[in-house]
């Protein structure tokens, strides 16, 4: 049978690189997701305040006056 068996050296310099690229791409997802949340609580707020605004009763007032003559 043949056995691969790799060594490898990881330079820091590169492994520094990998740890920034990571962090940077987790922080860009974590800015973006809050965008997006920010938007739709902000979309579903109009929409669900519009809904309440369309539904509601407006009823006129009605005013009876007595005459003292009565």
């Amino acid at each position: 049978m043949i056995e691969n068996v790799v060594i490898a050296y990881i330079e820091p310099s590169a492994m520094s690189y990998v740890v920034q690229t990571v962090a940077g791409i987790a922080l860009g997802l974590g800015t973006v997701a809050s965008l997006i949340f920010a938007f739709l609580k902000k979309r579903s707020a109009a929409v669900l305040k519009s809904r309440n605004i369309s539904e509601e009763e407006i009823e006129e007032d009605v005013i009876i006056k007595k005459d003292k003559s009565e």
